[in-house]
């Protein structure tokens, strides 16, 4: 049983990732997301509560990898730093900020 909501959820979050690419959050609709991804558009809500949530979902599914990637260079400190801490063009940003 486990597995087949796990498969759902993967199925749904691949479907929304694409519908919301192609056309945004606010235009994009549930009915379409389920269609895509061959389910109800009920089990959209009963997995996800809202599209908001499904939206978070999404953006956590692109995020994390990105983050788990990141994770080597980060776990360089520099001596003198505080744990957690790391320099970027003169300024200490914690270990989540994105430098640019």
């Amino acid at each position: 049983m486990a597995k087949i909501r796990e498969r759902n959820r993967e199925l749904i979050i691949r479907a929304a990732s694409k519908v919301f690419a192609e056309q945004g959050f606010a235009a994009a609709k549930t009915v379409d997301i389920g269609e895509l991804a061959g389910v109800p558009k009920a089990n959209i809500y009963y997995y996800f509560k809202t599209k908001q949530n499904l939206y978070s979902s999404v953006l956590e599914s692109v995020i994390e990898p990105l983050l788990a990637a990141s994770d080597p260079f980060m776990s360089t400190m520099t001596p003198g730093c505080p744990d957690g801490v790391y320099p970027c063009q003169g300024k200490n940003f914690p270990a989540a900020a994105v430098c640019v």
